[in-house]
């Protein structure tokens, strides 16, 4: 048998708290130690940010859109996840922060990067497109894109249509189970940490799944798809739902135009989680920030809204006046814009 290492005991009673060192060597010594490894593994307290100019994404992000951090996004289909991430793309580069859009699900066209006025950004290389299908391929793009000290952001629509190699090489019969989780969750720890160094932000559009309960009375369950490793790892992890429809006109003449939703955070490393935020998304145009000034108006009384669509309010010059339907407030608060932020502002609200 191996010999047992002897135990040291503190030349002390038992149960006595160990005394604390007087000694300057070994303190010196300590902060020498402790110097040495900070210059290798000391973290970056301070999280640089950039603004995504909507007010509700940047109060969810905690201040705007964190450099260097994994973020998701996840909902059913069709309500705008590629649309939100192309609007970021897009504030980016008007900032001078380049944007690499990895369309797995080819779903972007250029009659979209026309309607929403991101075509001069793509012509101008601030928002790149690529389309990788596979985890091998993916790979090869994280691994030059991510270091380069250019690219900024990067945006994965969707991880969920990523495909393994041998789904193209062989047949679908022999797939094994498991095998997109597990190199799904391969891909997200391999380039964590480089994406943290090169302040580097990439965010991962998710679908939403049926979960079938087999052992409990619960029946299924709506989750995100995926591995569980989009959860632990993200630093931000948004959902959304479907509020209500943006319509304009009315009787027959009225048409939907955009859709209301709601979005929070189910984790949030920067602030509180599920606090819900109204997004307003305008088909073919994108976010709608004068929308949210309007709303933020009503909900705290600066502008009363009653009846048929009347929205009632002291106007700059001290006078009463009426505006029937949304549409014309927006143009109203569109125009008056200086007025209705520092209404905002003047309540704490922004």
């Amino acid at each position: 048998m191996p010999k047992r290492k002897p135990v040291v005991r503190d030349e002390m009673e038992e149960g006595q708290p160990k005394a604390a060192p007087t000694s300057r060597s070994a303190a010196s010594s300590f902060e020498a130690m402790l110097t040495k490894f900070e210059e290798l593994y000391a973290p970056e307290l301070e999280v640089p940010r950039v603004t995504t100019k909507s007010v509700q994404l940047d109060q969810l992000m905690g201040g705007g859109l964190p450099l260097g951090k994994y973020l998701t996004l996840h909902s059913q289909e069709g309500l705008g996840k590629s649309t939100i991430a192309l609007c970021i793309a897009k504030a980016l580069a008007e900032q001078g922060y380049r944007t690499v859009y990895l369309d797995t699900e080819s779903g972007i066209s250029d009659r979209l990067l026309t309607s929403m006025s991101i075509m001069e950004h793509y012509r101008n290389h601030m928002i790149s497109f690529l389309r990788p299908q596979t985890f091998g391929e993916m790979e090869n793009v994280f691994t030059d894109m991510i270091p380069h000290p250019e690219v900024s952001f990067i945006v994965v629509d969707s991880i969920t249509t990523i495909l393994a190699a041998q789904m193209l090489e062989q047949s679908i019969e022999k797939a094994m189970v498991g095998t997109e989780s597990r190199l799904q969750t391969a891909l997200l720890k391999k380039y964590k940490i480089a994406a943290q160094a090169n302040k580097t932000t990439i965010l991962w559009l998710n679908q939403m799944r049926t979960k079938i309960n087999m052992n409990s009375y619960g029946g299924a369950t709506v989750e995100p798809s995926g591995c569980k490793a989009l959860r632990y790892m993200s630093d931000i992890s948004m959902n959304m739902k479907p509020v209500r429809d943006i319509t304009k006109g009315s009787g027959d003449n009225r048409v939907v135009i955009g859709r209301e939703l709601c979005i929070w955070a189910e984790k949030n490393r920067y602030t509180a989680p599920k606090v819900e935020y109204p997004l307003f998304l305008l088909y073919g145009e994108g976010l709608s920030g004068l929308r949210y000034i309007v709303d933020l108006l009503v909900q705290n009384d600066i502008v009363h809204f009653y009846g048929a669509g009347y929205h009632k309010f002291t106007t700059p010059d001290g006078e009463q006046q009426i505006i029937q339907g949304s549409e014309n407030m927006v143009t109203y608060v569109n125009d008056h814009y200086e007025w209705a932020i520092e209404q905002i502002k003047a309540r704490g609200l922004l």
